[in-house]
């Protein structure tokens, strides 16, 4: 992961050099990040259970939920300062179907998996919600991502006021990181990287005075010492006591946020397939470790990891336009 951000900050000081003026995180900018984010959350999978990846990338993980619930904090808290009503918890049903949804045609897909592997269990099916998953591996970022939906349409409801809503949710937020870390304690991970969400609702709300500072040349200067910053932060994390992991991942998601803002960057339809996939290259990710296994087994790592990630994708095209095609017949058919 240090490798990856001394490369970030690279870039960083090129758009910096090139007179690059600092970008509003809209949704165009935000689909590389959702292109590339999932492939790292995979690369610390496979870190995390082959021990063969250098230990610099095995807790990569966090760090990029930490950015994919940044984005949603953004993108929700944007909708409620544009909507003319009061967002409530009416509108919600389709926040959580917009989430939920893409888990059906994915699920089925690792049964027939299972099933084929000669592996299917009703049992531990059933085990993998105490496990906190729904059914699919590493899906607790589902049920984190719909907790914090809940929590954010609810008091959306209440609580209009801009930064008194932004204190009440952090506040929700963190009393939620700790009832579930109270329940779940064996999953203590699913807590590392919730105040990135709270964050995303800060970074919304003040991102129009913090670009203004930063086209100044002092501002330019803090983007420099940011980055500086992020790398150091990560090359020392493991130094750190695992009580200040949230605020790490919090640290690291506001940085690369900032930093991304003078990042120069162009379109591509690439891009944006991969960005449209995305949500199901997660979501797959677990068929495809049932599929070929969770470590080499004698073959080259740099040959598994490409198998890993080619079949994450094929899946992905495969659930993702199946259930587009499923939902456009329902409402068609409505």
């Amino acid at each position: 992961m240090t490798l990856f951000c001394i490369f970030y900050a690279l870039i960083v000081f090129w758009g910096l050099i090139s007179g690059e003026k600092p970008h509003v995180f809209t949704k165009e900018r935000t689909l590389w990040l959702r292109a590339v984010l999932p492939f790292l959350v995979i690369l610390g999978h496979v870190s995390l259970m082959t021990g063969i990846i250098p230990e610099d990338f095995d807790q990569t993980g966090m760090f990029a939920v930490g950015i994919f619930f940044f984005i949603s904090g953004y993108g929700l808290e944007l909708k409620r300062h544009k909507s003319t009503s009061i967002m409530g918890v009416r509108q919600l049903p389709q926040r959580l179907r917009s989430l939920l949804l893409p888990l059906i045609v994915p699920i089925v897909v690792y049964c027939v998996v299972l099933y084929a592997c000669s592996e299917f269990d009703w049992q531990a099916l059933v085990l993998s919600f105490k496990n906190y998953e729904l059914i699919l591996p590493f899906t607790w970022f589902v049920i984190v991502l719909a907790v914090f939906y809940v929590a954010f349409y609810t008091i959306s409801s209440v609580v209009t006021n801009g930064y008194k809503f932004l204190i009440t949710i952090t506040l929700v937020v963190v009393l939620l990181s700790l009832i579930n870390l109270m329940l779940f304690r064996e999953h203590a991970y699913t807590n590392f990287s919730n105040l990135a969400f709270p964050a995303g609702v800060f970074y919304a709300m003040s991102e129009k005075n913090i670009l203004d500072y930063c086209c100044g040349m002092r501002g330019r200067l803090v983007i420099t010492a940011c980055a500086v910053f992020l790398v150091i932060m990560l090359a020392v994390r493991y130094h750190l006591p695992n009580i200040l992991i949230p605020i790490e991942v919090l640290l690291f998601t506001l940085l690369v946020v900032l930093l991304f803002s003078v990042i120069p960057l162009r379109s591509y339809r690439m891009v944006r397939f991969f960005s449209d996939i995305s949500y199901e290259v997660y979501l797959c990710q677990g068929i495809t470790f049932c599929l070929i296994g969770r470590s080499p087994d004698g073959r080259p790592l740099g040959i598994f990891l490409l198998m890993v990630f080619a079949l994450s994708t094929i899946f992905a095209v495969f659930c993702h336009y199946l259930t587009q095609l499923v939902v456009k017949r329902l409402y068609n058919n409505k």
